[in-house]
């Protein structure tokens, strides 16, 4: 915790648990030098994941924080992201794939919490660049909106997922950031089963930017709709 020194902590691969983890969100409440933290496919569970977000709502100088490989969704405490991503200045990559991440839980009481805190989270926050939500089973489309209007996020993987259909309004938003030269982003919604845009599991960044510029050059509009019912 007081170390002035040191930049890069990786623990990788090694069971530290819940209990290893709220001893790192003790750490990161005092340490003022640590800038990247590796602590991916280490059995952190919701408890554990609840620590680190505190202590990372109290740190202002860690930049990386890779979780890949977790359970932090074993549980319905967000706080990773409504204390840590929401009030953290300074983290630009945040790395959470494979952490059973749900919108979709059969008991009501926990249904969309990670949708909704995500969301909410994003839409305060200032500083990330790199977010991987990747192989989760998340499915709350305000996520994507709250992305394509987040400030300052350049690289997004949402694959392997379970969005469905993305509205007008928010593809538009995407059009314009994925195909401008300023502000731009990238993308990859890939592995979703997605009915609009029409691109099916195979909305990567290169397909899904392909699309959205067709999408934001269309001129012609809908005039006429017919009903078909058998």
């Amino acid at each position: 915790s007081n170390s002035n020194h040191l930049h890069t902590l990786v623990l990788r691969g090694n069971a530290i648990g819940d209990v290893g983890a709220v001893a790192i969100g003790t750490m990161l409440e005092h340490n003022r030098s640590l800038k990247v933290l590796d602590v991916s496919s280490c059995s952190i569970g919701n408890e554990g994941g609840t620590a680190i977000g505190s202590g990372l709502s109290r740190n202002f100088i860690l930049e990386t924080l890779n979780l890949d490989k977790n359970n932090i969704g074993s549980g319905k405490d967000y706080s990773l992201f409504s204390e840590g991503v929401t009030h953290n200045n300074t983290l630009k990559r945040l790395h959470l794939s494979a952490n059973g991440l749900a919108d979709n839980d059969d008991q009501a009481d926990t249904a969309l919490v990670w949708g909704d805190g995500i969301t909410k989270a994003l839409s305060n926050n200032k500083s990330l660049q790199y977010l991987d939500l990747s192989n989760n089973d998340l499915s709350e489309v305000s996520i994507v909106d709250a992305i394509a209007s987040h400030p300052s996020a350049t690289n997004v993987n949402l694959s392997d997922n379970g969005f469905e259909c993305i509205s007008i309004e928010t593809q538009l938003k995407l059009a314009e950031r994925m195909t401008g030269t300023s502000s731009s982003i990238e993308v990859d919604l890939s592995f979703n089963t997605l009915s609009s845009p029409p691109l099916g599991r195979l909305a990567d960044s290169s397909n899904l930017r392909s699309y959205l510029k067709l999408l934001l050059n269309e001129k012609t509009a809908v005039t006429r709709i017919r009903l078909m019912v058998s």
